[in-house]
């Protein structure tokens, strides 16, 4: 949806030609990759980082478009509330001090953002959900005036004219409906961006489905929606309910939701994970391109695939595949469950922790899957998502033929860093570097404080000695001085 692409009411005959360009264009695609150059030389690292601006009372700030035009930056973008934005950073070369880099370019980027969020009084908050948002911060008034969030609105809306039920169980209890998904808004996240090389996109991807769940666990950062104590990482279960495809009135029969985390694993190369997007999603924006993806590619140019990646851009998988046209083109995997905050070195420590051991994974997860059912990968998933580093979890025994094993996340991690260490040896990082961002996550896993416990423990602390919309305003405001800080959350008191 990065596309500036306008709805309109698009006749039958357009879907019709929209699929066959689609089925085309995998075609092209498994011939592209089998091209001598495709790719690039170097596994490539880039992050794109969402946050919420909220103002003086810690309540959401609807300025994106004033803040964005101070910073004056074309890596500062609006995001789809107005009150959120986003910080695209640069990619860059894996190896070496590349998480230094990209940590370092954050900083400055939110020193920007924040500079600029002054002039409205207001401020960057480096957080999943902000705590402080209310259901009318979740309407359509409130979304960005930008043609691709309102062109998502208008092709989500046309087909369902019933609003949708949101409902989330955790310590507590939250239930609401919605016309809009503007309920996307709510949810904040730190997505990185990996280049694969085609032979190693399945392995890669499998490992990343895999991985995910430990991380995840310890990385939680959204435990509270409009006061409720939720999951750990309640913007999992929102942002798929957002988008409100989730009952019979808005999936057709043999399709599925826009997004989740996958039904089974890859087993026959990239072109299957793009396959998956065409097949098992119906089109939203029918908007033909002018090339022809075969006379491109007959011709040696390496063709846009304008309308596969239009149509990806309509799903959202928790692990994306992304082909990118430049130069000779490209593969990446876009990772979107980590969370946005609590500060950079936790999120770049999340990233560390992720890329290791996924890496280390890569290179056995074809002896792993086939006695490792995909089923327990999804519900890692979400049992790492509602209960954080409490969640148990099935993981793969040494033994060729042993079961899974079930182990609570916070003694799982601890034995998992070692082999992150070796994927991150692997992929050439700085040993300096690579080591203090896996001691943050050894220290926060230590001591079990998470962005998620750190904020259920200080909103209970608040709630016994004031109302709850003033508890919640003091716990954005004392959040808001501590991420400033830049001291990771696991030291916070």
């Amino acid at each position: 949806m990065g596309q500036d692409v306008c709805w309109r009411d698009f006749t039958e005959s357009e879907y019709i030609r929209f699929r066959q360009r689609l089925e085309q264009s995998l075609v092209v695609l498994a011939a592209l990759l089998d091209r001598d150059g495709f790719g690039q030389p170097h596994t490539t690292v880039g992050a794109e980082l969402e946050l919420f601006l909220a103002d003086g009372d810690a309540a959401p700030a609807p300025h994106n478009d004033t803040v964005r035009a101070a910073a004056a930056d074309d890596r500062v973008g609006m995001e789809v509330g107005r009150y959120n934005m986003e910080l695209n950073l640069t990619p860059r070369p894996v190896a070496g001090r590349s998480l230094g880099m990209m940590r370092a370019e954050m900083e400055d980027l939110l020193r920007l953002v924040s500079a600029a969020a002054s002039e409205v009084d207001a401020r960057p908050v480096l957080i999943s959900i902000l705590p402080t948002l209310r259901r009318r911060h979740l309407r359509h008034e409130n979304m960005t005036e930008l043609n691709r969030y309102q062109t998502l609105e208008r092709a989500l809306g046309h087909r369902r004219t019933d609003p949708f039920r949101v409902g989330i169980t955790g310590q507590d209890h939250c239930e609401f409906w919605s016309h809009s998904v503007a309920v996307q808004a709510a949810c904040c996240s730190c997505q990185i961006h990996l280049s694969v090389e085609p032979a190693e996109f399945v392995a890669v991807h499998n490992a990343l489905q895999l991985a995910i769940a430990p991380v995840l666990a310890a990385a939680g950062n959204s435990p509270l929606l409009f006061g409720q104590r939720l999951w750990r990482e309640t913007r999992i279960t929102l942002h798929e309910q957002a988008i409100g495809d989730r009952d019979g009135a808005a999936v057709k029969p043999g399709l599925r939701p826009r997004i989740g985390f996958g039904q089974d694993w890859l087993r026959h190369g990239p072109v299957e994970s793009f396959e998956q997007i065409v097949r098992c999603h119906d089109v939203m924006l029918p908007n033909l391109s002018e090339e022809d993806p075969s006379a491109a590619l007959d011709a040696g140019r390496t063709p846009r695939l304008a309308e596969l990646c239009l149509h990806r851009g309509t799903v959202w998988p928790w692990h994306r595949p992304v082909y990118d046209p430049v130069g000779s083109g490209h593969l990446r995997i876009e990772i979107r469950p980590l969370p946005a905050g609590p500060t950079t070195v936790d999120m770049m420590a999340n990233t560390a922790f992720l890329l290791g051991l996924a890496t280390h994974l890569a290179h056995h997860v074809a002896d792993l899957t086939p006695r490792f059912p995909f089923h327990y990968a999804q519900q890692n998933f979400y049992a790492a998502a509602a209960h954080g580093l409490a969640a148990r979890l099935h993981w793969p025994t040494e033994a060729s033929s042993g079961d899974p094993t079930v182990t609570s996340a916070a003694d799982l991690v601890p034995r998992l860093l070692p082999l992150a260490v070796k994927g991150l040896r692997t992929l050439g990082i700085d040993s300096g570097e690579s080591d203090e961002l896996l001691s943050v996550m050894a220290d926060r896993t230590r001591r079990g404080q998470t962005g998620a416990q750190w904020q259920e423990r200080t909103f209970a602390d608040l709630a016994e000695r004031m109302s709850v919309e003033a508890a919640l305003r003091e716990l954005v405001v004392r959040y808001i001085d501590l991420s400033t800080s830049g001291q990771p959350v696991h030291t916070w008191p």
